[in-house]
């Protein structure tokens, strides 16, 4: 006789962690959206003493604020990042409900199909392919597979991939040092909590001092940097440098 025992756990999904949708960039209407917003935080946080009509033509580096630059820098992508969130919720309702007309139109032109109409429907249908491309897209990257073959487009394959994604990362039950299981979501955050609060709190007389691990350390032999080469690493990071890196990187990264 065998027994089975099925707990269904209900996991409530969090908001989860926002990541920029780098197609954005080659938005222009997105472009010049983040140029005022920029604008505006200039104007909202620039020293008093500065005509805030012509305060686009001040170089950057010559601007001062009435906060730390620290604080200017984190507010700013703040706006940035709110602005970015609303553009990119209005042009997904916005693509949605052209989707939604495309289908309904071809429904229409499929149900009356004659010469005239044959070109305006493969043309609705082009465009209907057009979005979903930029669907799928999103998908394969969400779904982090390692290659996709060109024109190979198994969506419901990244749609399932996507969601494993996210049940991976879900801790379904923790097992306390006493051998009790939890399997409650609220139980387990504050299980996990506790764990690594203990895990990393600063404990006294631990066996290691400050003075034995400088004594250790100076034991050891490291390889030094020359003098040219320390000279070469200090001081800001150029744009040269920055962009030489960028050339580097991968697409979409």
């Amino acid at each position: 006789m065998v027994i089975l025992e099925l707990e269904f756990i209900p996991l409530v999904r969090g908001k989860g962690l926002w990541k920029f949708n780098n197609s954005l960039l080659y938005d222009l209407e997105y472009s010049n959206i983040v140029k005022k917003k920029i604008l505006e935080v200039k104007k909202q946080y620039g020293a008093l003493v500065y005509n805030f009509e012509n305060i686009h033509e001040i170089s950057n580096d010559d601007l001062h604020f009435t906060i730390n630059s620290q604080l200017f820098l984190e507010t700013l992508l703040m706006e940035i990042r709110g602005k970015t969130i609303s553009y990119s919720s209005y042009k997904r309702k916005e693509r949605d409900k052209i989707e939604r007309d495309l289908l309904k139109d071809i429904d229409t032109l499929e149900c009356n199909v004659n010469q005239a109409s044959i070109q305006l429907l493969e043309n609705k249908k082009q465009d209907l392919e057009n979005i979903r491309k930029e669907k799928i897209k999103g998908k394969i990257i969400r779904s982090r597979v390692q290659w996709i073959e060109e024109g190979e487009k198994p969506t419901k394959y990244f749609c399932g991939l996507e969601s494993k994604n996210f049940t991976s990362k879900i801790i379904p039950k923790i097992e306390r040092d006493d051998g009790k299981t939890i399997t409650k979501e609220f139980n387990i955050l504050k299980e996990t909590k506790v764990f690594y609060e203990e895990l990393y709190k600063f404990r006294e007389g631990n066996g290691c001092k400050v003075s034995d691990l400088e004594r250790d350390l100076k034991d050891l032999n490291f390889n030094k940097l020359s003098l040219d080469e320390q000279l070469s690493l200090e001081g800001e990071i150029n744009v040269n440098e920055a962009s030489k890196v960028l050339q580097k990187m991968n697409n979409n990264k």
